[in-house]
């Protein structure tokens, strides 16, 4: 569905499937998503969907690469985890960006294309490090990857890295309170750290105008922050309530802001999205085999 501010919703997609993990294209006009395991594509102008990955490895978290032609994914098979290049048209083949036995997420990418932020479970600590994979992109259907650079590493989680319009910010979402929360750093400095969600938060996400960004609540509602940066210097707004409709929680990535950052692509709670709370009619059939035994006579 789509969400305004005003706590409106419409139809984006209404015909119903195993959706999961939507992403906007660059330009707002496609919108990944994962079904039953394999990443798909959904043209919003042509109203059509279609299967890009075909694998036996299930797919998981995917992000758009800047050129809106490329989608960076990860995918689970026998040998591990590996994060994959594919175009989104589905044309070609995938290249394999990165293997590992250790769980990876990709979750967006520098605004030159060039760095694609991730985490992966670090083998000591068994918590979520932060890394960034350069990409060397001269021919873009067979991108050459570099060695993985960290970023961040502490006692904690740290994950869902995603680099600000401008690519000056960081934001990421670390339990290092005992609480998931958000927090931004400046790049490529790395130097200071300023908490952006109060209360707890699940996904973050960075508007285009550069002076808002938006996080979703543990209860899976919408909240709005004001910023402005300048330099090495970040301030933020007191969060305020986005949108009082709740999200469905399927325990994955479920909502993502378009590119004009007015609206969100979201799995609304069916009562949330107006819908009519459903009721359940059941009938029971006492003494079963005495009817069945009158209308079907053991002689016969």
């Amino acid at each position: 569905m789509w969400l305004n501010d005003s706590g409106k919703t419409k139809p984006l997609l209404a015909t119903p499937g195993t959706y999961g993990i939507p992403r906007f294209s660059p330009d707002g006009q496609q919108l990944s998503l994962m079904i039953s395991g394999n990443l798909s594509i959904y043209d919003l102008r042509r109203e059509t969907l279609t299967r890009v990955t075909f694998g036996g490895r299930p797919a998981g978290l995917s992000t758009w690469a800047p050129d809106g032609k490329h989608i960076a994914y990860r995918a689970k098979g026998n040998a591990g985890y590996g994060l994959y290049w594919i175009r989104a048209d589905g044309a070609g083949q995938e290249q394999q960006l990165l293997k590992s036995d250790r769980n990876m997420v990709p979750w967006s990418f520098s605004p030159d294309g060039r760095l694609l932020a991730y985490n992966e479970v670090n083998e000591e600590t068994g918590k979520f490090d932060l890394l960034l994979l350069p990409l060397e992109l001269t021919d873009p259907e067979h991108p050459k990857p570099g060695a993985p650079q960290l970023v961040l590493r502490t006692r904690a989680n740290q994950n869902m890295a995603a680099f600000s319009p401008n690519g000056h910010w960081i934001g990421y979402r670390s339990d290092e309170t005992g609480n998931n929360e958000m927090y931004v750093l400046p790049f490529p400095g790395l130097k200071g750290k300023w908490q952006i969600s109060n209360g707890g938060a699940l996904y973050m996400f960075w508007s285009n105008n550069g002076r808002e960004l938006f996080y979703e609540t543990l209860d899976n509602r919408i909240m709005m922050v004001e910023y402005t940066a300048s330099g090495d210097s970040f301030s933020s707004s007191k969060p305020r309530l986005w949108s009082d409709i709740q999200l469905l929680n399927p325990g994955v990535l479920n909502g993502a802001l378009h590119p004009d950052g007015k609206r969100f692509a979201v799995f609304p709670r069916p009562e949330s999205a107006g819908g009519e709370k459903q009721s359940a009619h059941v009938t029971f059939m006492l003494n079963f085999f005495d009817e069945l035994r009158r209308r079907v006579p053991v002689s016969k």
